[in-house]
């Protein structure tokens, strides 16, 4: 039962992030400046995220997570910001 709490107090904190632009740190790399991500979930986008060490990481769930922010939202950040306050929030719920 706390951990319902916990997860609704994640989303309660992080959902200002819903209001802000894309940042000038990596989300070039990530988002905006990425082709592969750019083209949503496809089978290329797919073998890609599997096979590339982009971003100096191999971090395939990444790189498909963002593909579906992007086949989603596109380029309206609110999205692609409040997804990551789901997965937050989803670990406060069910991991330790």
């Amino acid at each position: 039962m706390p951990r319902r709490g916990e997860a609704a107090l994640t989303l309660f904190l992080y959902n200002p992030v819903t209001h802000f632009d894309f940042v000038n740190y990596d989300d070039d790399q990530y988002v905006f400046g990425n082709g592969h991500v750019r083209s949503g979930l496809t089978w290329n986008t797919l073998s890609w995220a599997f096979r590339s060490d982009d971003a100096a990481n191999w971090h395939p769930l990444t790189w498909l997570s963002h593909g579906l922010d992007y086949q989603l939202f596109h380029m309206n950040p609110a999205g692609h910001h409040y997804t990551n306050a789901l997965l937050h929030a989803f670990r406060g719920v069910f991991c330790a």
